[in-house]
C-alpha cells in the first residue's frame, strides 16, 4: 500500500509540474500556441545608411524538422527578415508588427556581425542583447569579413537535416581541428567588461574561387593550409561559408583578425587546444614537411614579472606529439634521429606561439590570453591595478615561450 501510494504521489506531482510549465508558457504568450511561435535560429548585424545598424532575423520553418531534407538547403529550411533600426529591441518590434507570428528568440544560436559593423563598435548590441532575457547567453558570436546578411543567405546545412542544428555544431570543430574557436554571448560580453582580459568572436566569410588565396609560389610553407583567413581556402563546397581564425577585440571594437594557424596558438596559450594538426619542416630537408598530432599536456605555466611599468610573460607550455606521416626515405625511428625531430618540433612551436604573441602585443594592443590575471598579483589594491591600466600597457609586454613537447609511442615510432 505504501508503495502504492508513493507512486501515486509521484504521478500526481507530474501532472502539476507539467500543468505549471504549460501555463507558464501560455502566461509569457498569452493567447499564442505553439504553432504562432517564429523561432529564429540566427541574428545578423550590418552596417545602414539611416540608422545604426541592419538587423537580420534567420526564422526556422515550422514544417522544416518534419520534411524531407535530401536536398534540401538552408533557404528552403528558413526565412530571412531585415530591418534598419537604432537599436535591437526596436528592430524585434518592428519585424513584430509585420510578421504574422510572435518572434522567440530562444532557440537562436549565433549572432552574425559584418566586420565593417564591428570596426565601429558593438557594445550596444552586446549589452541588448545579453539582456534581453529569450538570447540564450550560448549563441555563438560570428564576426564575417562579408555582410551577415551575405553570410545568412548562403549557409546550408548540408550534413545537417535542421537549420537550427546546423549553427549548434559549427562551433565544435574547433575541438578537433583548433583553427577557429567558439565563443559563446556571454564570454564576449564578460571580457568586454572585464580589465584584465579582451573579447574574441570566430572568424566566418564567404568561401569561393574568387576568394582563394592562392600562392604561386611553389616552395613548401610549413601549416599553409591552416594559416588562412575565413574564405581564403581552396576549398569547394555547396555550404559557401567557412569559419576560419579570429576576431580581435579592444573592449566593444574589432581591432584586428588572425588566422587559423595563430588560432592554434591562442588555444595552446590559453590551454583550450584539444588537439590540432600541424606541420613541421623535415630536419633532413626543409623543401618537405612531417604531419603531427599535437595535445596540450595540462594549462601551460605562465610567469608574469613587472619591470619598469613593461611586462615581461613567460610560457612554459607541454605537448605530447604524435607523427601522423613523413616523407619517404626519412627514418627517425632511433633515439638519436628521434631526438632531432622532437627539438624541430619544439623550436618550431616557440617561434610560431612567440611570434603570435607579439602580434597580440604589438600590432593588436589587445590580450586576448587573459595575461591580466596573472599581473594583479603585482598590485596590492584593484585601484593600482586599474591606474596601470593593463589593457593599454599590454602593448609593451615581452614574451618568452619554452615548449618541452615529448614524442609519444605510436605505430612507427617507439617514443623518445
Amino acid at each position: 500500500m505504501n508503495r502504492f501510494s508513493n507512486i501515486l504521489i509521484k504521478i500526481i506531482i507530474l501532472i502539476a509540474v507539467t500543468a505549471f510549465i504549460s501555463y507558464s508558457i501560455y502566461d509569457a504568450y498569452p493567447g499564442l500556441s505553439l504553432g504562432k511561435i517564429a523561432y529564429v535560429v540566427a541574428i545578423g548585424f550590418d552596417t545602414a545608411e539611416n540608422n545604426n545598424f541592419k538587423m537580420t532575423i534567420q526564422i526556422a520553418k515550422p514544417n522544416a524538422a518534419n520534411s524531407d531534407s535530401s536536398g534540401s538547403s538552408q533557404s528552403t529550411q528558413t526565412v530571412l527578415n531585415s530591418v534598419e533600426c537604432s537599436s535591437f529591441e526596436s528592430g524585434l518590434n518592428l519585424l513584430n508588427s509585420y510578421i504574422s507570428r510572435d518572434i522567440n528568440l530562444a532557440h537562436c544560436d549565433a549572432i552574425i556581425i559584418s566586420e565593417e559593423l564591428a570596426s565601429k563598435g558593438i557594445s550596444q548590441i552586446i549589452y541588448d542583447l545579453s539582456n534581453n532575457a529569450e538570447v540564450s547567453s550560448h549563441a555563438n558570436v560570428i564576426v564575417t569579413k562579408c555582410r551577415a546578411l551575405d553570410c545568412l543567405k548562403l549557409a546550408s546545412p548540408v550534413l545537417e537535416s535542421f537549420a537550427a542544428r546546423y549553427y549548434h555544431v559549427i562551433p565544435t570543430s574547433s575541438e578537433y581541428t583548433g583553427s577557429t574557436v567558439s565563443v559563446p554571448l556571454i564570454d564576449f560580453f564578460n571580457y568586454m567588461e572585464d580589465n584584465c582580459r579582451q573579447p574574441i568572436g570566430a572568424l566566418g566569410n564567404i568561401n569561393t574561387d574568387s576568394t582563394h588565396l592562392i600562392d604561386s609560389n611553389s616552395k613548401f610553407v610549413a601549416n599553409k593550409d591552416i594559416s588562412y583567413f575565413a574564405g581564403e581556402s581552396p576549398i569547394t563546397s555547396s555550404n559557401k561559408v567557412e569559419v576560419m581564425g579570429i576576431a580581435i577585440f579592444k573592449k566593444g571594437q574589432l581591432v584586428g583578425e588572425l588566422n587559423g594557424l595563430d588560432c592554434i596558438c591562442h588555444k595552446i596559450v590559453s590551454g583550450t587546444l584539444n588537439y590540432c594538426n600541424m606541420q613541421v619542416p623535415n630536419p633532413n630537408d626543409n623543401a618537405k614537411n612531417i604531419n603531427l598530432i599535437l595535445r596540450l599536456k595540462g594549462k601551460p605555466k605562465i610567469h608574469l614579472n613587472i619591470i619598469n611599468g613593461s611586462a615581461y610573460i613567460k610560457a612554459d607550455i607541454n605537448l605530447s606529439i604524435r607523427v601522423i606521416s613523413i616523407e619517404k626515405g626519412s627514418d627517425f625511428t632511433n633515439g638519436e634521429t628521434g631526438k632531432i625531430l622532437q627539438d624541430t618540433v619544439n623550436l618550431y612551436m616557440e617561434n610560431i606561439i612567440s611570434d603570435y604573441l607579439y602580434k597580440t602585443a604589438k600590432n593588436l594592443n589587445s590580450d586576448i590570453d587573459g595575461f591580466g590575471y596573472y599581473a594583479l598579483k603585482h598590485f596590492s589594491t584593484i585601484d593600482d591595478f586599474n591606474s596601470f591600466n593593463w589593457l593599454d600597457n599590454y602593448q609593451n609586454s615581452f614574451f618568452s615561450v619554452a615548449v618541452n613537447g615529448k614524442i609519444m609511442a605510436g605505430n612507427t615510432f617507439l617514443g623518445i
